[in-house]
């Protein structure tokens, strides 16, 4: 009997061995495939084509927020006139057919009192690492690029002036977007 106990004891030691070192092994395994599957990284802020049209402040909204752009559908529209901090608002929400989704914000500033600090704003990156912007004031269009990068996610922001307009494009780096998603948007949006 004592003989008994004493191997199903040793039996019960080994076991819970086992099944520690399993758990520690798949938990190990499972961190570094969602680091490789979810790693992101910045764009390449140069990539940013400055090449754009000038955006007069009485452009339809139909225009400044177009219903297509490249690939991507608008999905979502908000148009806010005279908010607390500009003359209009505008925010929408584009989706290719791979459901890869960009967001774009036209803010009408006619006063330009923060366009340097608008261009070098961190996006709202929560627990998570934000780069400071990179601002480009020496082009035809002046513009900033922003990232902030967590294990699993991250958030690439340009944001640029044109006209009496400021602007932001943002993607997340999730299934539903990266920087490339958020570079090709902005290769077809003429503004």
């Amino acid at each position: 009997m004592a003989l008994t106990k004493k191997f199903l004891w040793s039996c019960l030691k080994i076991l819970t061995i086992f099944l520690t070192a399993v758990i520690l092994l798949i938990a190990a395994l499972y961190l570094y495939l969602s680091s490789i599957a979810y790693s992101r990284s910045p764009v390449d802020a140069n990539r940013f084509s400055t090449n754009r049209q000038y955006l007069s402040k009485d452009l339809p909204i139909d225009e400044i927020v177009p219903i297509q752009v490249g690939e991507f559908m608008r999905k979502e529209l908000t148009n806010e006139v005279s908010t607390l901090n500009y003359e209009r608002e505008l925010l929408a929400t584009y989706e290719n057919e791979n459901g890869q989704r960009v967001d774009l914000a036209a803010y009408l500033d006619t006063n330009h009192a923060d366009d340097r600090a608008f261009l070098a704003r961190r996006s709202g990156c929560g627990d998570c690492v934000a780069s400071t912007p990179v601002v480009h004031t020496d082009t035809n269009v002046a513009y900033g690029y922003g990232f902030c990068g967590c294990m699993f996610y991250a958030h690439h922001q340009f944001r640029w002036i044109n006209g009496d307009w400021q602007l932001s494009a943002s993607a997340a780096s999730t299934q539903k977007g990266d920087g490339e998603t958020l570079l090709a948007f902005l290769s077809s949006y003429p503004f």
